[in-house]
């Protein structure tokens, strides 16, 4: 994106509740939130807490929340710059 913009729609947040492994979410960043293109983040679109004792299922579970949630700006381009790589756990 050039020059900033508007996020203009959410994916995938409604989804994050089904996981068995959730536990809480707090989303920073919603519909209208004014962003920059300077390729650093201040504050990210989501944070969410889950609590699986078994490891591949964690990694799975960070999976699916890499598929379902994303932010598009108002072209429709997707503007998440970072997603957490499940095998850094």
């Amino acid at each position: 994106m050039q020059g900033g913009g508007k996020i203009a729609r959410i994916t995938g947040c409604d989804k994050i509740h089904s996981l068995p492994s959730y536990v809480d979410s707090i989303q920073h960043r919603n519909i209208g939130t004014s962003i920059q293109d300077t390729r650093t983040v201040d504050k990210p679109l989501i944070t969410i807490y889950l609590a699986n004792p078994d490891l591949e299922q964690a990694k799975a579970d960070i999976r699916t929340l890499n598929q379902e949630i994303d932010a598009f700006d108002e072209a429709g381009i997707s503007i998440l710059m970072h997603r957490y790589d499940p095998e850094e756990l």
